[in-house]
């Protein structure tokens, strides 16, 4: 800055003044996604990382991991059937 002619004063002044300018339109960028979000439906959460989130998650893997190995057992069950019905039906035939 020196080179513009400013005091190394005046140069930190206007530098702190840009960036408390830019960081006041990010937040309210921020504030206004969020509020969009919300209008569509998003929930929000504290931290994005949160021992509660962690929790939620690990919850939900093992409900869906339950399910993968219900549909498996039907899925099983039913190939098991259609060959015995298979099976009897040439049998009698």
């Amino acid at each position: 800055m020196q080179s513009q002619g400013m005091s190394e004063h005046d140069a930190y002044a206007q530098v702190t003044s840009e960036f408390y300018k830019i960081r006041a339109r990010e937040e309210i960028e921020a504030k206004i996604a969020q509020q969009e979000a919300r209008a569509y439906g998003a929930r929000m959460l504290k931290k994005p990382f949160s021992a509660t989130l962690v929790k939620m998650e690990n919850r939900e893997i093992r409900r869906s991991a339950k399910a993968f190995k219900l549909r498996q057992e039907e899925q099983l069950l039913r190939t098991a059937t259609s060959e015995k019905m298979f099976a009897a039906a040439g049998e009698t035939a």
